[in-house]
C-alpha cells in the first residue's frame, strides 16, 4: 500500500485561497493514481473546509473516498458524533479521528482493510493536521510540523512517506 501525504499551499485568508491546495490537474492525477482518497477536515468546522471539487473527482472514477475529521479532541463527541452521521446519511464514509492525542486507529483500520498493496492520498487545506497525522501513523516524526500555531503553509508542495512496510 502507498500513502501520498498531499499538503496545499497556504492561503492569505480566503476560503478560495485555502480551498486551492493543488492545481485541478494535480488533483485529478493524483486522485486517479489512488485507490483511497482521504479528506482531512479539522473537526471544527468540517463543512467549510470540503474541497467539493476533490470529492466529485474522487465519487466520478470509482474511488474511495473518507472524510477524516481530525482534531476531534478539540470539540464534544456529541457534536463530533452528530457530524459523522450527517455525512453517513449523505452516503459518505467519514470518520473522527485525534492525531495529536495518537488517536488515528479509524484510519489504520481503513488501509489495513484493504489487504493488499494500495495507494492513498491524503488531502487537506492548511492547518487540518495532515502532517501530524502521517507522523502519527509512522510512530514518529517523519512530517515536518510548524511549531508555530496558526501559520498555514508550513509545506508546501507533495509529499511522500513510508507508512509502514508496504505502506508509501
Amino acid at each position: 500500500m502507498h500513502v501520498y501525504f498531499l499538503i496545499g499551499m497556504s492561503g492569505k485568508g480566503s476560503r478560495k485561497a485555502l480551498l486551492r491546495l493543488l492545481s485541478r490537474r494535480e488533483i485529478l492525477d493524483n486522485v486517479l493514481a489512488s485507490d483511497i482518497v482521504f479528506e482531512i477536515l479539522d473537526a471544527r468546522i468540517p463543512e467549510y473546509l470540503r474541497n467539493r471539487f476533490l470529492e466529485r473527482v474522487a465519487m466520478n472514477n470509482g474511488k474511495r473516498l473518507v472524510l477524516v475529521l481530525n482534531k476531534s479532541d478539540l470539540v464534544p463527541r456529541s457534536v463530533i458524533s452528530e457530524w459523522v452521521n450527517y455525512y453517513r446519511d449523505k452516503g459518505m464514509e467519514c470518520i473522527a479521528t485525534s492525531a495529536s492525542m495518537g488517536d488515528v486507529r479509524a484510519v489504520k483500520r481503513i488501509l489495513r482493510e484493504a489487504g493488499r498493496e494500495i495507494m492513498a492520498s491524503f488531502f487537506g487545506a492548511p492547518k487540518v493536521g495532515k502532517s501530524s497525522l502521517v507522523n502519527t501513523l509512522k510512530g514518529r516524526k517523519s512530517a515536518t510540523v510548524s511549531r508555530y500555531p496558526g501559520t498555514p503553509g508550513y509545506t508546501k508542495g507533495i509529499q511522500v512517506y513510508r507508512i509502514y512496510r508496504n505502506v508509501y
